[in-house]
């Protein structure tokens, strides 16, 4: 029987405990990265809204960044909302959003085109830093036609943290619901 050093042994012995708690805890920290990459809400309000044909209404838009450990400071905003144009149709096309006046002078860039609504925000004061729910403008909408709709946060809504204003923290994006009678 071939006979091995004691430091070979204890090497052996370290390695086969060491491995796995390293394997262990590197996926435990790429879980909490994932897992706080998704902290902000973005939602209409109200969720839910019955009108008639020829009415307007108006969706106040919220940014909630969440609380806790997950939670990020905002200071990028792209967002992305889509709406059926033979539905709905935006009150002043040359003004589609409106932001709250803190907003408005922070670099603010809008386009709108046929159902689709892309605002981008870049927040340059700190004291308007999104670190709690905030509402950060609306949206006034006309009703075309009778039928059930949703307003929602497409594809390129993005949420930037003031740590990496280039990662996105958005995570639920809160649809408006709406009935035209």
């Amino acid at each position: 029987m071939q006979q091995y050093s004691p430091l070979t042994l204890i090497s052996t012995f370290a390695l086969l405990l060491i491995l796995p708690a390293m394997i262990f805890l590197l996926q435990n920290k790429q879980n909490t990265q994932s897992r706080a990459s998704q902290s902000t809400t973005i939602a209409f309000s109200p969720t839910t809204k019955q009108v008639g044909v020829h009415d307007t209404f108006t969706l106040d838009i919220w940014v909630n960044p969440g609380a806790g450990v997950n939670a990020k400071t905002i200071s990028t905003l792209t967002l992305h909302i889509t709406y059926e144009p033979n539905l709905l149709e935006v009150i002043d096309p040359t003004h589609c959003i409106t932001l709250i006046s803190s907003f408005t002078t922070a670099g603010a860039k809008t386009t709108c085109t046929n159902g689709n609504i892309i605002t981008t925000i870049v927040i340059t004061d700190i004291t308007n830093l999104l670190s709690t729910s905030t509402k950060i403008g609306s949206i006034t909408l006309r009703a075309i036609a009778p039928k059930t709709t949703y307003v929602l946060f497409g594809n390129q809504t993005k949420a930037g943290p003031v740590q990496s204003p280039q990662e996105n923290v958005a995570g639920d994006l809160i649809p408006a619901k709406i009935t035209i009678r």
